[in-house]
């Protein structure tokens, strides 16, 4: 390895991509698309610049050759560049990494690239505007911040319906936009002979013909005007749509190998190559007339590699599969691949029987497209190439997101990064730009981000430096995702500090030098309503409330509705075929108005008198409580005392709250958990809702 080229390698970090959150309540425990997600690849940029310092600096510790100290390559490239786009001072260390922490915005409503993509801003994007403006008001009146025509569950968790939007997010989907049309200009800048019209207006930062886009939230699943599976912008093409507007592009080669088909940049190539085949043709007929040709339009590449088993194909809709399945060369002006995963048994069962094919047919499809889109390799500004770079077929990947085994070694990220970045050296003036997409465990994070940057940065493959993602060292980097932990220095048996692995030291410095809000505690979130997991106001201070804890429901998924319960000797329930009472919030801003009803303690024929009605509020007494449940039929009771414990004995028949929870007869045993949303019709189970996650 030490004997190979070393490229210079730019990587964008997107402080403002942690404002876009899940915001309904404060457990965020099943929310997989997550602002912790860029903690993640922050080490795992931190942790590969560390790897390449000890492989460059003759630390043989690894089996990793040392690069002759003599070098130029070692004098020129041997830095790592950490700026703010405000123009600070750039830290200087020992590898070849620029490290650019992107605090810049733009308005998405009137970009040029975004509305190429999406349209004019009547036809979804000020749609979009208005759901991330509305958002806290929506949920405060218990409403949904995306239009019900929309799908609601793919847009957040895995074991949830509510949508992860926010007013932030409109911050971050504009920081997200400004940050891949940055890296654009600095590849462009890096290899265009016409440099001077395209500067970098990054201070301290030399152009790069290789970058690394490390946004959220995500793009490829987000169509011209429909978001879906955690995506409302689709980011690559909208650095497509810059490089063509802005610097002349003609041809964009798009390689996927998130483990979920990129059906929203496909369907948008689509009418991309469309409406170009649409000029080329009417172009054609004006210089027949004796007229000017029209400006030639983009034409994309798109070829994906992924799991025709998962997300949006899991659930075996015909079209979405038919689609995640189509290859064209030419026919009808579309040129797209569409390679599907297979199960293989070891790392050197993948690379000897797979790989190649994997890249022959991705590579192998867009060397076809180049030559028959009659554009000359030697031009300058024509070509251009991006990958959409999702992590989530690592082996490391939690395993309700990768439920088929189809997953590829985190070698794989590697190679086929050293193979992109050869192709693009032949073809496209070197110039390569990946945009983060999935990946949601910091295991499958920090490994594939490391593993990719070492092929974007190193021109050959290395056997020892495959050793550099190990789980027992992934283990140790992924506790610096922890804000705490990052700071404090590790601790052996007996509580002494001892002293940090040289690598993991290094990894810890270089974190030390990014921007503080990637490890900050995030800003507290806005109490918009009474939320399932928490106990409502009490009317009096006097009152007490207690909360239960949590049971972990079937399957070892944590629910992320569970419910507050009194303490044990409060507490009385009875439980038969899973149905439960529990206790009912206040009515409220956010909250619907429920039914009461009295049922005096005296009066034992008043708990057969009427039935309650789903969702009713009852006030009873403790002693009621014995000859309700079973007098009604109720199978389950889940008391809240919330009287004063220090009131006189007599007020011992204070009313308490409670929530009647009936689900229909064919549905399965739920939790009281799911009161809230029985309202709305049937409650997914875990599994199945997890079935529908990108």
């Amino acid at each position: 390895m030490g004997d190979e080229p070393l490229t210079r390698t730019a990587v964008i970090l997107q402080p403002k991509g942690l404002l876009h959150r899940f915001i309904r309540h404060k457990d965020n425990s099943t929310i997989v698309e997550r602002p912790e997600r860029l903690r993640a690849v922050c080490v795992g940029v931190a942790a590969v610049a560390s790897r390449l310092q000890e492989a460059w600096s003759g630390d043989n510790a690894n089996g990793v050759g040392a690069l002759d100290a003599t070098s130029e390559l070692t004098d020129a490239l041997h830095r790592l560049s950490i700026t703010r786009t405000n123009g600070s001072t750039p830290a200087r260390l020992d590898t070849a990494l620029d490290i650019i922490n992107h605090t810049d915005s733009t308005n998405f409503l009137t970009d040029p690239a975004v509305r190429f993509v999406h349209g004019e801003p009547d036809e979804y994007l000020n749609k979009l505007h208005a759901w991330a403006s509305s958002s806290e008001d929506k949920i405060r009146v218990g409403e949904s911040e995306i239009p019900s025509g929309l799908s609601q569950g793919d847009l957040t968790s895995p074991s949830d319906v509510l949508v992860l939007v926010c007013p932030q997010s409109i911050e971050a989907i504009s920081g997200a936009i400004a940050a891949v049309c940055q890296g654009v200009d600095l590849v462009m800048t890096s290899t265009s002979k016409k440099s001077e019209a395209t500067t970098s207006s990054i201070s301290g930062i030399s152009p790069s013909p290789r970058v690394f886009v490390a946004i959220r939230p995500p793009g490829h699943h987000c169509s011209d005007e429909v978001p879906s599976g955690f995506c409302f912008i689709n980011n690559v093409l909208v650095a497509a749509a810059h490089a063509h507007l802005r610097h002349g592009i003609k041809r964009a080669i798009i390689l996927d190998f998130d483990l979920h088909h990129g059906n929203g940049t496909q369907s948008i190539v689509w009418s991309i190559n469309a409406d170009t085949d649409r000029r080329e043709d009417e172009s054609k007929a004006r210089v027949s007339a004796g007229l000017e040709p029209l400006p030639s339009g983009l034409r994309v590449y798109y070829a994906s590699l992924h799991d025709i088993h998962s997300f949006p194909c899991e659930d075996g809709d015909v079209a979405l599969v038919q689609a995640a399945s189509t290859t064209l060369s030419g026919a009808h002006g579309q040129y797209i691949e569409n390679v599907h995963l297979e199960p293989y048994d070891t790392d050197a069962d993948f690379f000897g029987r797979l790989y190649d094919k994997y890249r022959d047919r991705l590579l192998g499809g867009a060397y076809d497209f180049l030559q028959k889109t009659n554009i000359s390799t030697e031009s300058d500004g024509e070509i251009i190439v991006f990958i959409s770079a999702g992590f989530d077929a690592s082996p490391h990947e939690h395993p309700y997101m990768s439920r088929h085994n189809r997953k590829v070694p985190t070698a794989f990220y590697t190679q086929f990064a050293q193979d992109v970045r050869a192709f693009a050296d032949e073809h496209a003036t070197g110039r390569v730009i990946s945009v983060l997409e999935g990946g949601y465990s910091d295991l499958a994070l920090i490994s594939g981000t490391g593993a990719f940057l070492e092929g974007l940065t190193v021109g050959q493959p290395s056997a020892g430096s495959r050793r550099w993602w190990e789980l027992e060292d992934l283990v140790q980097l992924e506790k610096l995702t922890k804000p705490v932990a990052r700071g404090a220095k590790p601790r052996n048996s007996k509580g002494t500090p001892q002293p940090d692995n040289p690598w993991i030291g290094r990894t810890r410095n270089i974190l030390a030098t990014l921007d503080p809000s990637f490890f900050s505690p995030l800003p507290p979130l806005p109490n918009l309503r009474p939320s399932l997991h928490e106990v409502p106001t009490p009317t009096s201070s006097s009152a007490k409330m207690t909360l239960r804890e949590r049971k972990k429901p079937a399957g070892g998924i944590k629910d992320s509705h569970q419910t507050p319960s009194p303490p044990k000797q409060k507490q009385m329930a009875r439980k038969k075929g899973g149905k439960d009472v529990g206790q009912m919030p206040d009515s409220g801003a956010g909250t619907p108005a429920s039914t009461s009803t009295s049922f005096p303690a005296s009066d034992s024929s008043s708990s057969t008198a009427s039935l309650p009605n789903l969702g009713d509020s009852l006030a009873v007494s403790a002693g009621d409580i014995t000859r309700l449940a079973p007098e009604s039929k109720i199978p389950s009771l889940a008391i809240m005392d919330n009287r004063d414990t220090n009131a006189p004995t007599e007020s011992s028949n204070a009313p308490l709250m409670i929530r009647i929870k009936v689900p229909p007869r064919s549905a399965p045993p739920i939790t009281i958990a799911d009161t809230q949303r029985l309202r709305d019709g049937p409650v997914e189970d875990a599994d199945s809702a997890k079935s529908n996650t990108p």
